[in-house]
């Protein structure tokens, strides 16, 4: 049994490396596209003189270079902390969550029972769904304190990310952003170990993302 969850663990590691990988290809195709359009629109703006819209359309580029840039960096920074054998899910939770705020600028009130244990990819699985949902707040929130807790309660481990952010309405049509980043593979992830995820957001009021993975009898 141990052997099967140390082969998982790799296995599964091995296939955050290749979408890792494919985003890197993905991101840098966009980025270089854009590269090629925004030059081509400078150079047609300062032929005319436009100076102030050529300087506009350079910093357009610089922005989209920096968050190719950041999207890649945390991705790989997540996938090296959740890849560590041998630590607790609350010790490898609460140093990542630390380390990203400290990263970001973005206090965070850390509440994480070091002492819950789950299988290997159990664990590894609701890691990824914790630094998923900090992505998340990274790029659409515009939050300024982040809530992350991890606790266990009528047999379940539940582990929550909340902001402080702009949220938005789920029910509206063509409100997509955040199943488009990462909720649909959260909620794959978490169905792969028995659990789920839920999404709790309104306008001006923050987003929270609920994770509850089922904790299994001594007998299974």
């Amino acid at each position: 049994m141990l052997e099967d969850n140390r082969q998982n663990r790799e296995f599964l590691v091995a296939e955050e490396r290749l979408r890792i990988a494919d985003e890197m290809h993905d991101g840098l195709a966009q980025v270089l596209a854009y590269v090629n359009t925004k030059a081509q629109a400078v150079k047609e703006l300062l032929r005319a003189g436009r100076t102030e819209d050529a300087i506009r359309h350079l910093d357009q580029l610089a922005s989209a270079a920096r968050e190719v840039y950041g999207d890649t960096r945390e991705s790989i920074l997540g996938l090296r902390n959740a890849a560590v054998p041998g630590r607790s899910l609350g010790d490898a939770l609460h140093d990542y969550v630390s380390s990203w705020g400290d990263r970001h600028g973005i206090p965070c009130r850390i509440r994480i029972d070091r002492d819950m244990r789950l299988s290997e990819i159990a664990e590894l699985q609701l890691q990824l769904i914790v630094q998923e949902s900090l992505a998340n707040v990274l790029k659409h929130a515009k939050a300024k304190h982040v809530e992350v807790s991890l606790h266990q309660a009528d047999g379940k481990i539940l582990a929550t990310v909340q902001d402080d952010g702009v949220g938005f309405n789920p029910e509206l049509p063509g409100r997509a952003e955040f199943p488009r980043f990462g909720l649909a593979t959260m909620r794959e992830r978490a169905e792969s170990i028995g659990g789920h995820v839920r999404l709790d957001s309104s306008p001006g009021k923050g987003t929270r993302i609920t994770v509850e993975v089922p904790i299994p009898s001594p007998s299974s």
